[in-house]
C-alpha cells in the first residue's frame, strides 16, 4: 500500500468549494487518486473532489501529516481532540453489584406419553 503525500495549504480550491461543514487543509495523493483534503466537524478526515466526498482512514492520513512541514502540529492537536471527544462519547463502566440481573426465561415443552398399547401391532410397509 502506498503512503499519502499531503500538501498544507490553499491548493485545495482547485479540487473543491468552500463548505460550512469541513476545514479544509490542502490537498492528498495516493496514486492516482487526488482531491481537497479536509476535516469535517465529526472528526472524520474527508476527499473531495467537485461535490463528491470520500472518508479516509484516520492512522495514514495522521501519519502523513506528521511528515509533512507544519502538519505535525495539526496532527498532535487533531489526536489530542479525538481522543477527548472519544472519552466524552464512552459510558464509564458501572459497577458490577449496580448492573441488573440476568433474565431466565424456561421454556415448557409439551408431551404427550401414550400409556396405552397398540392395538394394531406393528406397521407393515406395503
Amino acid at each position: 500500500m502506498s503512503t499519502w503525500q499531503i500538501q498544507l495549504g490553499p491548493s485545495w480550491q482547485r479540487f473543491a468549494t468552500a463548505a460550512p461543514h469541513i476545514e479544509f487543509l490542502g490537498t492528498a495523493q495516493q496514486q492516482a487518486q487526488i482531491g481537497a483534503l479536509g476535516l469535517r466537524e465529526d472528526g472524520q478526515f474527508v476527499l473531495v473532489n467537485g461535490a463528491h466526498e470520500t472518508e479516509l482512514s484516520r492512522h495514514p492520513i495522521l501519519r502523513a501529516l506528521r511528515k509533512t512541514s507544519g502538519g505535525g502540529k495539526f496532527a498532535r492537536r487533531h489526536a489530542a481532540l479525538h481522543r477527548r471527544a472519544d472519552a466524552e462519547t464512552v459510558p464509564p463502566a458501572q459497577p458490577i453489584a449496580a448492573m441488573a440481573a440476568p433474565v431466565v426465561i424456561v421454556k415448557r415443552r409439551r408431551r404427550v406419553i401414550d400409556a396405552s398399547p397398540r392395538r394394531d401391532g406393528p406397521r407393515s410397509a406395503t
